[in-house]
């Protein structure tokens, strides 16, 4: 079998205890196990397979919630990442996939790479492939132009951002980003903008860097702009569900898979609901199908043309648009309707939409 180990950490705390299978209802007994568990070892929390197409795929969690990760010191967050690599060698991988806050913290693998022959991805050629199909897809909901829209990209240092400058350069009105690039800005239509700026004018955001911070800007955003959040986990996102709804925001690296039902070894229901699964699982998946296993998303390997690769390749093998997804939930068809309607009202004091 060819197997596929994904590297990950926790996203929400009832991850701690789903993860486990910790069921204890007692208050106290949940906390002292949150206290007991983040002095965990990585561990394998999921596997399952696919007899038929010859693939394995092991899960291992890294026992840290997001601030915990962030807030590591850097040879912290090394430690934890070689014990993690080497129970994925201790799994004989064939592919490696590096997950969530690791997937940036990781990017240019140069220090990952001496610790295992098994090649490197983080999934982010997909996330791009993916995130550029569902903006086209909100623009059509709302009826909006690309060449009357301002693309707003938060996290522009980020090497997938560069991917959507490319993609978008010829087809938004403007493109405003968080940090200067002297080769993209000499085409005149990219400009380095303040992040009060970046929300207030555009009518299209793509968030490629942590959220924290950035739930000050809510208020500054425009009724009817697309916002597509692409980082776990996805903090802006979450605060602009709790403040508006007239703000049409996603997560940007669902897709459903059609062929889940394939794979055997897990309750994959409660893994992956509905058969929706983040990209950082299915390219990988993908990968496998189709003979490709390398460092395809790590470093320079996240560009254009591999991001075309994996959309193409992404439909041949049944991973699927299947709606805009906001938490636990997607949007209803009433929902959209109303972005429609409020896509063009003004921007006023009375125009936020308390939920």
């Amino acid at each position: 079998m060819r197997r596929i180990v994904w590297i990950g950490h926790y996203i929400e705390e009832s991850d701690v205890f789903h993860f486990n299978n910790f069921n204890y209802k007692s208050e106290i007994m949940r906390k002292l196990f949150l206290k007991i568990n983040k002095h965990f070892s990585p561990y394998v929390f999921t596997s399952f397979k696919n007899t038929a197409k010859d693939i394995e795929f092991y899960g291992i969690v890294c026992p840290l919630l997001p601030s915990a990760v962030a807030a590591l010191r850097k040879a912290r967050q090394l430690s934890m990442m070689k014990q993690a690599i080497r129970l994925a060698n201790s799994l004989k991988a064939d592919q490696i996939v590096i997950a969530a806050l690791f997937a940036s913290i990781w990017e240019d693998g140069k220090e990952l790479r001496a610790l295992t022959r098994a090649p490197i991805t983080t999934g982010k050629n997909l996330i791009a492939a993916i995130t550029i199909d569902n903006i086209l897809r909100a623009n059509n909901v709302l009826k909006k132009k690309f060449s009357d829209s301002t693309l707003g990209i938060i996290g522009y240092r980020n090497r997938i951002s560069k991917i959507f400058a490319e993609h978008y350069l010829n087809k938004a009105g403007s493109i405003l980003v968080d940090c200067e690039d002297d080769k993209i800005e000499a085409n005149g239509k990219v400009k380095k903008v303040s992040q009060e700026e970046l929300f207030k004018n555009s009518d299209i955001i793509i968030v490629t860097t942590m959220g924290v911070g950035l739930a000050a800007y809510i208020d500054l955003i425009n009724p009817g702009t697309v916002i597509c959040d692409i980082v776990v986990p996805y903090y802006l996102t979450k605060e602009i569900r709790k403040k508006r709804n007239d703000i049409f925001a996603f997560e940007g690296v669902w897709s459903k898979y059609k062929d889940l039902s394939a794979y055997v070894g897990c309750d994959l229901n409660r893994l992956f609901p509905n058969g929706i699964m983040p990209a950082c699982a299915a390219e990988p998946i993908i990968l496998a199908i189709e003979n490709m296993f390398g460092d395809f998303s790590l470093s320079d390997n996240i560009h254009y043309r591999n991001m075309c690769l994996m959309a193409d390749k992404r439909l041949k093998n049944g991973f699927e648009f299947f709606g805009f997804k906001k938490g636990q939930t997607v949007y209803s068809k009433q929902e959209q309707d109303l972005l429609i309607n409020l896509k063009t009202a003004k921007r006023d004091g009375d125009c936020v939409v308390k939920r």
